[in-house]
């Protein structure tokens, strides 16, 4: 969760659900708040709680009095200026996607320019200003936090055509077509299917994220799939098309004998980190059974 600056909080924090207590700060002095309000900071694309974050992931912040009435969206892909609407990391100016009165989607920059002596930090602060009113908030810094866009609304993709469910989410993938993959427009076997990711970090205190990613590996169920392009789009979002097993089986998770779709569960890892979203503690214990921390399984639907 993202800290008030200054206060105690632990150093070196990683992505992902770590167990312990933390000691934030709290003002009730202050009276009804007007100004801007910060509720909540999310993962860009999937929308799951932020803790630690890396250089070039997208943030969706919710709250009040954030922006402007009227919506503003950045055209070339960010404005460091939108809406009367400045964010800034450690003093760097951040891409502002879009901003509104409730929400505002921003890009963390790069920490700064490489320098040998200097190590790489484990916190930044954001601070995020809105005609002329300031708000902080301080983040636990890593590298990398690759994320995947999906939809986490349900954790089980009913399939009515092919009579069963998968446990798991629906990314945003696409077919070979370029049309969105579901249960009833699958894709084929043995055919690439692009998914997209942000959050590559700064390991080199780079300016610019990389063009290419030179160790993302995918996993398809119960078996290693191959991944042929993971290339930079724009801005800050990643393409990786990962190819689907030829058959059936072995690596297929659910599937029916009276119907030709089945249902491949997806998994990333990038530099030997797993790639989000990842598993959080609910009430009652994990969801579908895996334990916090764990990628959250993205099911891909293939038929003939």
């Amino acid at each position: 969760m993202p800290f008030t600056p200054g206060v105690l909080a632990p150093q070196n924090l990683g992505p992902g659900f770590l167990q312990g207590g933390y000691l934030s700060a709290a003002d009730f002095l202050g009276g009804p708040n007007t100004g801007p309000a910060i509720a909540c900071v999310w993962a860009g694309g999937n929308f799951t709680h932020t803790g630690a974050v890396a250089a070039f992931q997208v943030l969706s912040i919710f709250g009040t009095n954030l922006g402007p009435a009227a919506s503003a969206t950045a055209a070339n892909g960010g404005s460091t200026s939108l809406g009367g609407v400045s964010i800034t990391f450690d003093g760097n100016p951040a891409q502002l996607l879009y901003v509104s009165a409730t929400q505002i989607n921003v890009a963390i920059p790069s920490p700064g320019p490489s320098h040998e002596v200097v190590p790489y930090p484990s916190e930044t602060v954001m601070q995020l200003t809105t005609n002329g009113v300031s708000l902080e908030r301080e983040f636990p810094l890593t590298v990398p936090n690759m994320n995947l866009f999906a939809n986490l609304t349900s954790d089980e993709i009913t399939c009515a055509a092919a009579g069963q469910s998968a446990n798991g989410f629906q990314p945003l993938a696409l077919n070979a077509d370029g049309s969105a993959n579901s249960c009833t427009n699958p894709a084929k076997y043995g055919s690439p299917v692009p998914f997209f990711m942000h959050g590559v970090g700064a390991e080199q205190f780079g300016l610019t994220p990389p063009q290419q990613l030179l160790d993302m590996q995918a996993f398809v169920s119960f078996c290693s799939a191959t991944v042929t392009n993971a290339t930079l789009m724009e801005g800050f979002v990643y393409k990786v098309d990962v190819i689907m097993p030829a058959t059936q089986q072995p690596c297929a998770q659910d599937y029916s004998e009276l119907s030709p779709e089945a249902a491949f569960a997806v998994y990333f890892t990038y530099n030997g980190e797993t790639v989000g979203p990842r598993v959080v503690p609910v009430p009652g214990g994990p969801i579908m059974n895996f334990a916090p921390g764990e990628p959250m399984p993205m099911i891909v639907w293939v038929s003939n």
